[in-house]
């Protein structure tokens, strides 16, 4: 079982938060973490609404980082290869 949850960052000197996901999978009566993406949204409410969606659909943990890609609007990824 997963259960997918929402994570917090503030970069140093910023005033924002970042929003990442962390999915934990139950293994003998515990939740341990199973999957992290770093955060990649300032948008906390559209990527706890990914958490919950990934939730509820049981995501196995090797396609989260597909499905965040996915999430992620043409734009911010074209900007982001720019970047590197």
């Amino acid at each position: 079982m997963y259960q997918y949850e929402v994570t917090k960052t503030r970069p140093p000197f910023t005033r924002f938060e970042l929003y990442g996901i962390v999915c934990m999978r139950k293994q003998a009566g515990k939740w341990i973490p199973a999957a992290v993406v770093a955060p990649f949204s300032s948008d906390r409410e559209a990527v706890a609404g990914l958490a919950e969606k990934c939730t509820v659909l049981q995501l196995c943990p090797e396609r989260l980082i597909e499905t965040i890609s996915e999430f992620l609007p043409q734009t911010a990824i074209d900007n982001q290869r720019h970047t590197y």
